[in-house]
């Protein structure tokens, strides 16, 4: 599926979409199942899963381009009601996404965002997300991010996969939670104006958030390996390396005090591995949260 264009009164015209609707007489929740396929070069998303599931394997997800405003260009977007693209009435209920055994390359702004929702993705390759056209915002291989209408927090569990050459951050968590294992995250660049370009990013955003790291390597980042702002961190068995700055953490105005818990058989530093958990406090900002809701196609 390949080379979707919006209709004349939009400026997106995903590859494919499934949004369960409200009905007067029963909520309708729609199921997707897909695999061993190839969407290319869609316009503004490829695949939209919107208080549904969806169970994806063995696709090829490439060259998703922006809507006619320069916004977006998602590989694929995971959602309840009030998400990124708000038209339809839909139930106030979560997505869930299980991915597996997927290529995700060359999309603009995220590889997969998950809002509100659950995902699993395994065994999967996100590489080379690009920031958006119009305003060089994002480019992450994943976002995971509360959804603000539902007050619904996401749920992201990450497995024997490889997150590289991102911009803006490879994973980013707010407000939300993540179990990453087994996964590669490397070669994050900054925006084009140099801010960010981290590995893992978490931020609380005034809720308790939590992310576990284990067995993973975090490598050769722009920023830091991995930033915490106001979360909870664990990190086991993994090694930090040859980032920047390998653990940052901050405090957010308002916010609880970050914590890292990393001293279970773990390596950082670069040329000479350190098993010491060292943590900066460098004053970085933390990456920008999704906007308000856009119109959908």
């Amino acid at each position: 599926m390949r080379d979707t264009e919006p209709p004349s009164y939009g400026n997106r015209g995903g590859g494919i979409s499934i949004v369960g609707l409200d009905d007067p007489r029963a909520y309708k929740r729609a199921t997707l199942t897909l695999r061993s396929s190839l969407l290319e070069k869609n316009r503004g998303y490829a695949v939209l899963v919107q208080s549904s599931d969806a169970t994806i394997e063995s696709i090829v997800v490439r060259d998703t381009r922006p809507g006619s405003d320069g916004l977006d260009g998602m590989g694929i977007v995971v959602q309840a009601e009030g998400g990124m693209f708000e038209d339809t009435p839909t139930a106030h209920e979560r997505s869930t996404l299980t991915l597996r055994t997927s290529l995700l390359e060359q999309n603009h702004s995220h590889g997969v965002l998950v809002l509100g929702s659950d995902a699993t993705i395994e065994s999967t390759i996100l590489r080379d997300t690009l920031p958006e056209e119009s305003d060089g915002r994002f480019g992450r291989g994943i976002g995971v991010e509360w959804n603000a209408t539902t007050h619904k927090r996401a749920k992201l569990t990450l497995r024997s996969s490889l997150v590289q050459h991102s911009h803006d951050a490879g994973v980013f968590v707010l407000a939300s939670d993540a179990t990453i294992e087994g996964t590669v995250v490397r070669d994050t660049q900054p925006h084009r104006d140099g801010k960010f370009g981290d590995g893992i990013a978490m931020e609380s955003d005034d809720h308790p958030n939590t992310v576990t790291v284990t067995s993973c390597v975090v490598q050769s980042n722009a920023r830091a390996g991995i930033s915490n702002f106001s979360g909870s961190i664990t990190l086991a068995s993994s090694v930090v390396q040859c980032n920047r700055i390998d653990l940052n953490g901050e405090d957010d105005e308002g916010g609880p005090p970050f914590t890292f818990d990393c001293n279970n058989r773990n390596l950082f530093g670069c040329e000479i591995p350190d098993p010491t958990c060292s943590v900066l406090s460098a004053g970085l900002t933390p990456p920008d949260p999704i906007p308000p809701i856009r119109p959908s196609p």
